[in-house]
């Protein structure tokens, strides 16, 4: 890059620098004689011809900055800056550049994989691939540091030229600390924290990465401390960030920050702040080890053992903020929990999925609690008491069955989010919800022990209520404007209430509710409603017509319910980017639809699943935008030619059609296209593009059950050839590996096959490995008998599988479409590709290596699965032609040694 500029240089560690005696000083001179031409200072400076600065095109980058002075001070030798220089400033804290007020702030990603392996074999092998050897040991080592270079850089270097057992142990310890010189490196962060910031780090890193921002505030904050500030700080000099709200934090962070709590103490677990450890928690527990210095605890009891707790197990632990326990399926392991002694009053967030007792701890004082969570729980009841909980702000006991009664709501006047899914027996107490008025979240799926609801109008902090399942619910009088998520699924309500003022309303979901007859005109009102569910809304007969108002809707659902005619209102619906109509019969028109399909140009999926539909409209290639078109169960004997111009178009879901007789040309960017039971498809105008090219990882075409279709296979070898050789050359691959198959009954199996067999067994011939090797063409002929099957290939090299893949699988999200008694009729054929970065992947192979393809067949069962053999199968191997294109892999054929392994060339 710096061969574009007249000028470039490289300030090295601007922080470690500038704390030096007249260190920034002397950076400034260094630059300054620089800039002036000055060739007796060699400080890196590369210079065509001596000029001044604002002249010139230069590039320089300031590494590591921690503070806006340094950069002021550094800019302040340039005077005049040209337009066409270029200055890039790495520094650890966003706000420095925020303060500067740079052009753009790029936030660095870790190494992709390939990426990643190639600079470790340049520490650890000098710049050779893995021997065989090391090859797994190296991918543990790449996938333990998530791509960080200086990571790779560090354990390339101290694993340089030891043995496979020096390996083995060094990264055994490196699964429970890091190695000295990277988090020495990593630690220069944290070091700069102050101690609050510290605190909070250090809590993210043992106990809550990974949990909402909101509710980690709310359980940190304290009568003296806001943690706001201090999580908004981390996230500018990154050392954690966010997603969707959600805090997020390297792993080789998060273990720099666990090295420093075990630093606090190595052999005296009692001294440790935070907990995380299993062995050391059991150890703890078991002998009554606890102290006031422990501050979290984190125990995952699938792997420990058995643990029997002493009731005073917990006394010491005074200063307990934070515990989470995992036994959810587990089995109950922890034994004696509701017999302790300890109050738990400084606890202020308890997580334990599949607790066990039927009680708390007799003397559990929840004051300071801020969150619970006791899902799928065995508690007949929470606590007792009936003091004033002002800290509580987060209650989740759902699908606890067997709770009979919940404290008094009305006592929990900070109480957010509530959620209290299937609880059985709610029913006497729930009038203190009128009282929340800061609730946020409320979710009551599948209470069906009340009938009527009342949310009273002081609730104006509500924006989400579940009620979904709540089968006896017949009414709920209203809802607070602040509403934006409002989920009515499985209800008995007949006439849905008035929610006309409900103008921060999103998603409105009314599923399955049977009764209900219709909706009541001012749902026009709902300007912000993006989503709208009314699918087994049967008694439904129509939708108000001033719904062509809801512009901003983005799905529609309306499965399987009945109308007169299509609903004109769809017209006006131009936002639409799903609309599913299945099962919907249109009693005065058999075709669909009856206007332009223009107005849906914006729409991503149509479903018309079972709509009776006998003919498309021709000009359906207009909808650009569409990708899942869904047209399973009707009565269309072909598609229009302008289906082709679906040319973003990724699904194609034609089962069932059993009127089908001919497929015109298809678009060229289609995926999968599934036509099972199209008993009388005869014909396509050609195989999808998809299952011959090389736009996506994965290509599916499916007839099972198409007896009368007759496809001309002849030429498919010459283009799945011709696309692997360009899939090989291609300069940015997007994926490792990238599959296609084709199923169609009986039929030939094409001549081009190069090796076949009757068994389910294929040996390579000799001389099948060299650097052109991309892949393989399969075919299989199989028995099914149900979509309930897995049909698949192992490659065996050298006496062990080292690749297996599905060629069709069972568990495709789209057989969902399929009646469960659906069979499948006959012999069946399988065809399918798998390009492969063969050496990439598989870096031991070597010209001497022995190989073949064996194939099996796993049926879905009560008792598991069943493996069968198949009754035919080939393979044809997949070679890169254009040598001159060849990418960096090569086989070393003039290495004299016996074992000829494979070089990377720099």
């Amino acid at each position: 890059m710096s061969k574009q500029f007249e000028a470039s240089y490289f300030i090295l560690n601007v922080r470690k620098e500038s704390e030096k005696s007249k260190g920034l000083n002397d950076l400034c001179q260094k630059l300054s004689s620089a800039i002036l031409g000055d060739e007796h200072l060699n400080h890196g400076f590369t210079f065509r011809r001596k000029s001044f600065f604002n002249r010139k095109k230069v590039f320089i980058v300031f590494d590591d900055v921690t503070k806006l002075e340094q950069i002021k001070c550094l800019m302040r030798v340039f005077g005049n800056f040209n337009s066409d220089s270029r200055i890039i400033i790495t520094t650890r804290d966003k706000h420095v550049l925020r303060n500067y007020e740079v052009d753009h702030i790029h936030e660095m990603i870790g190494l992709s994989s390939h990426n990643a392996l190639q600079l470790f074999a340049l520490h650890a092998f000098k710049g050779n691939p893995p021997t065989e050897d090391y090859n797994e040991l190296s991918s543990i080592v790449v996938a333990y540091t998530k791509g960080v270079p200086l990571a790779l850089k560090v354990l390339g270097s101290f694993l340089f030229k030891r043995t496979k057992r020096e390996w083995e142990s060094a990264l055994k310890n490196l699964r429970t600390s890091l190695h000295v010189d990277v988090h020495k490196v990593l630690k220069i962060s944290y070091d700069r924290l102050n101690d609050k910031e510290k605190v909070v780090f250090l809590d993210i890193a043992c106990f809550f990465k990974g949990y909402k921002r909101d509710l980690i505030e709310a359980i940190l904050n304290a009568r003296d401390f806001d943690s706001h500030i201090s999580i908004h700080l981390l996230i500018e000099r990154c050392p954690i960030t966010t997603s969707f709200d959600t805090i997020i934090m390297h792993d080789l962070l998060e273990k720099m920050g666990k090295e420093i709590v075990r630093q606090e103490s190595i052999d005296d677990l009692d001294k440790h702040g935070r907990l995380w450890d299993p062995d050391a928690i059991f150890l703890v527990l078991k002998y009554n080890m606890g102290t006031r210095t422990i501050r979290s605890i984190c125990l995952d009891m699938f792997e420990v053992e058995e643990l029997h707790l002493n009731p005073k197990a917990f006394n010491n632990m005074q200063n307990l903020r934070f515990l989470k326990i995992y036994e959810f399926e587990h089995g109950k392991k922890v034994h004696g929990f509701e017999k302790l002694e300890s109050d738990f009053s400084e606890l202020r967030y308890f997580r334990w999925h599949g607790y066990s007792d039927k009680s708390l701890p007799p003397n559990f004082n929840p004051k300071n609690l801020v969150a619970l969570s006791l899902r799928n729980s065995e508690l007949k009841q929470l606590w007792t008491s009936n003091q004033k909980l002002v800290n509580l702000k987060h209650i989740d006991v759902g699908h606890s069955k067997r709770l009979c009664s919940i404290p008094d709501l009305s006592l929990m006047s900070n109480l957010e989010s509530l959620k209290l899914e299937y609880y059985i027996n709610l029913l006497e107490s729930f009038s203190s919800i009128r009282n929340l008025h800061k609730l946020v979240i409320l979710n009551l799926q599948g209470c069906k022990s009340f009938d009527n609801l009342q949310i009273s109008s002081n609730c104006q902090s509500l924006r989400v209520v579940n009620l979904s399942n709540c089968s006896n619910l017949k009414e709920v009088s209203y809802f607070p404007n602040t509403v934006e998520e409002l989920y009515l699924d499985g209800t008995t309500i007949k006439e849905f209430p008035s929610i006309g003022h409900l103008f921060r309303l999103v998603t409105l979901s009314l599923r399955k509710c049977s009764r209900l007859e219709r909706l009541l005109d001012s749902i026009h009102k709902l300007k912000c409603l993006k989503s709208f569910y009314l699918s087994g809304c049967s008694k439904l007969d129509g939708l108000p017509n001033d719904m062509r108002n809801l512009q901003t809707l983005r799905e529609l659902e309306l499965d399987e319910i009945s109308f007169a005619e299509i609903p004109t209102f769809m017209t006006s619906l131009i936002n639409l980017w799903a609309l599913s109509l299945t099962r919907c019969k249109m009693q005065k028109q058999s075709n669909f639809p009856l206007f332009d399909l223009s107005v849906f140009e914006r729409t991503i999926r149509l479903n018309l699943v079972d709509c009776c539909i006998e003919v498309l409209p021709s000009n359906i290639g207009q909808l650009l935008s569409l990708k899942y078109l869904i047209l399973g169960q009707n009565n269309l004997e072909t598609l229009p030619e302008s289906i082709k111009d679906l040319s973003n178009l990724k699904f194609l879901y034609l089962s069932n059609c059993q009127r089908l007789k001919y497929l015109p040309e298809l678009p060229s960017r289609l995926e999968t296209m599934m036509a099972m039971n199209c008993v009388y498809l005869e014909s396509i105008s050609s195989l999808p593009a998809s299952f011959l090219g090389i736009s996506t990882c994965n290509a599916d075409v499916w007839f099972h059950n198409c007896f009368k279709l007759k496809l001309d296979m002849t030429d498919a070898l010459v283009n799945i050839e011709r696309n692997a050789d360009v899939w090989h050359h291609h300069e940015d691959i997007i994926w490792a590996e990238q599959v296609g198959n084709i199923v169609y009954p009986r039929g030939g199996i094409p001549k081009w096959f190069d090796l076949k067999s009757n068994e389910s067994f294929i040996k390579f011939s000799e001389g099948w490995v060299n650097d052109n090797l991309t892949g393989f063409v399969l075919y299989v002929v199989v028995s099914l008998q149900d979509y309930q099957q897995n049909v698949g290939f192992n490659l065996i090299v050298n006496g062990e599988m080292i690749f297996s893949s599905y060629l069709v699988h069972s568990f495709h999200f789209w057989l969902k479409f399929l009646e469960e008694e659906d069979i499948i009729e006959s012999d069946h054929v399988l065809i399918g590709y798998q390009y492969l970065q063969m050496f990439e992947q598989f870096p031991t192979l070597n010209l001497d290596s022995q190989g073949g393809v064996e194939f099996f067949v796993e049926h879905a069962t009560k008792n598991g699965e069943v493996q069968s053999q198949v009754k035919k199968c080939g393979v044809t191997l997949l070679y890169a032609k254009n040598d001159d294109l060849r990418r960096d892999v090569k086989v070393d054929k003039n290495d004299e040694r016996s074992h000829k392994r494979l070089k990377l060339e720099g």
